[in-house]
């Protein structure tokens, strides 16, 4: 093999198509998913900080498992969110937070 072959890139097919206008790999969840509570929950692409929360948070727990190709379906299980993230209730709300000042917020999902 010459140095000019390592640089070549192979053709694209219509699934590489997809998969970089995604920017996730084929057959991966493209979504941020937790399962807590006995329930499965979707990141609603909502996000509050904390002082607009009101109420009490109540932490949940933190995710114990992350899996991106399946749909998380244990306790504390996520698709696309770090293990040891904490996952909060605030205000019948089931929430993530990175910094403790912005929270996602997650909705009840049925695949």
């Amino acid at each position: 093999m010459n140095a000019e072959n390592l640089t070549e890139k192979p053709p694209m097919d219509q699934d590489s198509l997809v998969e970089a206008s995604t920017g996730y790999e084929g057959g991966m969840l493209q979504q941020e998913f937790l399962f807590v509570e006995g329930k499965l929950y979707v990141y609603s692409d909502r996000m509050v900080k904390a002082d607009k929360l009101g109420g009490e948070i109540v932490k949940l727990g933190e995710i114990s498992k992350e899996d991106s190709y399946n749909y998380p379906d244990e306790e504390f299980e996520a698709a696309h969110i770090p293990v040891g993230t904490a996952v909060y209730e605030a205000e019948d709300e089931i929430v993530i937070s990175y910094d403790m000042i912005n929270y996602r917020i997650f909705m009840e999902f049925t695949p």
